[in-house]
């Protein structure tokens, strides 16, 4: 076995300090400021050097002993607008948010210090491998999508890729336990936004109004029937509207409603097909509700596919690095991530890290006010970014042939995610 555990759990205090310190000061998409200067000074004591990309995070170089491939290492740093509860399901937290309102319920905390603690590892062994590797530390990810200023930069300043490597906390599993997941990792995701405009009405003569609450009602009926009349019983797929807003007064029929709602996809051809199926059926309810309708369905967030052989690497490293008894199998995941942005541009590996100990209470779900993570599973995390850098920077695989053919605005554009910062 590999002596990067080892290495990694000289650092074990460090990172919990640094997951603690986030967490009590929490920062929500967009506005991280304050994060990202704390992660730049320990980067700038640690010496290795980076830039603060504005709006974006930070992109941080270690370079190897000699020329080779690269590796993008990546971790989020957004919290979400959630006020924290103390506890956890077994009792109080052994850290919680300072800043009201603001909280770390999904781990972006952990995935940090955990990139940092890995960073340590990395600048003291660079003398070990060849190439290099960069470190991504993202802003925005749950809410303001500030990646694309960091690809912004990395086209401007023509930086190669070879592959990127993430990880996510997962509730679900046992700490430490580790999932690699061949193919399909996290699902894609396609949101809607229907405004339903009827004519309003007294509740005692409905025949003189036309209730959008009505028309709603079939909308969302034809909805719930996707799952079975367009999408293989063999494909991951859900689909649920989250919200409806309409009307005052139980005897008052409201002039307009207005839901929204989302879907989880592993297919793009399933996501155009939702897309366009969502347009035609509002548009054919409110013809026969004598309704009209205003529908908004924003750039579609594409899944997380792990490439076949780079993680089949990644198993065989971090296994190597950890043990066998701390890797699982773990179906993917229905939630989304913009990871994705990284896996759809250059062959990746996204896992999934254990976080859940029933005794200290760390199995709260993702985005929960009680979430809470199990501390001890973080030099296990970064023990795999060390493994899979280093071993794909050894190693013979290129999957130079898998990257995507064009540039990285023309990705952006073709999603029409490049929200004018490609302009």
């Amino acid at each position: 076995m590999d002596r990067i555990l080892e290495d990694v759990k000289k650092y074990k205090e460090y990172m919990v300090e640094m997951r603690r310190y986030f967490h009590r000061h929490p920062e929500l998409s967009g506005q991280e400021l304050k994060t990202i200067e704390r992660i730049s000074q320990e980067l700038g004591e640690m010496g290795i050097e980076h830039q603060v990309i504005e709006d974006g995070g930070i992109l941080a170089e270690i370079r190897g002993s000699a020329s080779g491939k690269t590796v993008l290492l990546r971790a989020d740093v957004d919290a979400l607008p959630v006020q924290e509860s103390e506890c956890n399901l077994a009792g109080p937290k052994a850290v919680v948010s300072e800043n009201k309102n603001a909280a770390h319920l999904c781990g972006h905390d952990a995935h940090t210090a955990m990139l940092l603690g890995a960073a340590k590892v990395l600048q003291e062994r660079r003398e070990e491998f060849p190439g290099r590797v960069l470190l991504v530390f993202e802003r925005g990810e749950e809410a303001t999508y500030n990646l694309v200023h960091i690809m912004k930069y990395i086209q401007e300043h023509n930086i190669e890729i070879d592959t990127g490597f993430g990880c996510h906390v997962a509730n679900f599993l046992e700490t430490g336990k580790t999932a690699v997941q061949i193919g399909p990792a996290f699902a894609g995701y396609l949101s809607f936004t229907v405004r339903i405009i009827g004519t309003g009405g007294h509740g005692s003569r409905p025949d003189e109004a036309r209730n959008p609450i009505d028309c709603f009602a079939a909308i969302a009926g034809e909805i719930n029937c996707y799952r079975t009349k367009y999408i293989s019983p063999f494909e991951p797929f859900s689909i649920s509207i989250g919200s409806v807003h309409g009307g005052s007064a139980e005897n008052i029929i409201p002039g307009e409603v207005v839901f929204s709602g989302s879907c989880r996809i592993f297919n793009i051809e399933t996501a155009d097909m939702i897309a366009e199926r969502l347009r035609a059926t509002v548009k054919n309810m409110c013809a026969e509700f004598e309704c009209t309708s205003e529908i908004e369905i924003p750039p579609i967030m594409v899944p997380v596919i792990n490439h076949r052989d780079c993680a089949e690497l990644a198993k065989r490293a971090i296994e190597n690095a950890v043990g066998s008894e701390h890797m699982v199998d773990s179906e993917a995941w229905m939630g989304s991530e913009s990871f994705s942005m990284i896996s759809s541009l250059w062959p990746s590996v996204f896992i999934s890290l254990g976080i859940k100990n029933d005794k200290k209470g760390t199995g709260a779900p993702h985005h929960n006010s009680m979430f809470d993570i199990d501390e001890e599973a973080l030099p296990i995390g970064a023990a795999a970014h060390v493994a899979y850098a280093t071993a794909f920077l050894s190693s013979s695989l290129d999957p130079k042939e898998d990257r995507y053919a064009g540039t990285i605005e023309e990705f952006h554009r073709s999603l029409q995610m490049d929200f004018g910062v490609f302009d």
